[in-house]
């Protein structure tokens, strides 16, 4: 059991999670951050997506000519709005309370979070 506690500890740890001991559980309380490179897969999805849409409503709604730019791929200059509303939203804090029982006993570790 104290393997598993010191096993529970060092993950929190190793994700910046700072312990905080109490009476019979233990509270690690930390911030999970922003990821450069989801922030850069969500504007390349946005960027595909824009970019299939705008081929489909190219087909359905020719606004030019067939060899002229069609103006609806103007839609995928909008694809970088995915990566900034994740980077300015994605921090959050985070609060995960682990409370160890005795296996003699048939109690088992509880977590919530």
């Amino acid at each position: 059991m104290r393997q598993t506690a010191a096993e529970i500890t060092a993950y929190f740890k190793a994700l910046n999670f700072a312990p905080e001991p109490t009476n019979d559980t233990v509270t690690f309380r930390g911030t999970m951050g922003k990821s450069q490179s989801q922030a850069l897969y969500l504007t390349f999805c946005g960027f595909m997506s824009l970019a299939a849409l705008a081929i489909v409503l190219t087909i359905m709604f020719p606004l030019v000519n067939e060899k002229d730019f069609s103006p609806w791929y103007y839609m995928c200059l909008a694809s970088p709005g995915a990566g900034a509303y994740y980077w300015a939203n994605a921090g959050k804090d985070v609060t995960v309370q682990v409370k160890m029982m005795c296996p003699l006993h048939n109690q088992i570790v509880g977590f919530r979070v």
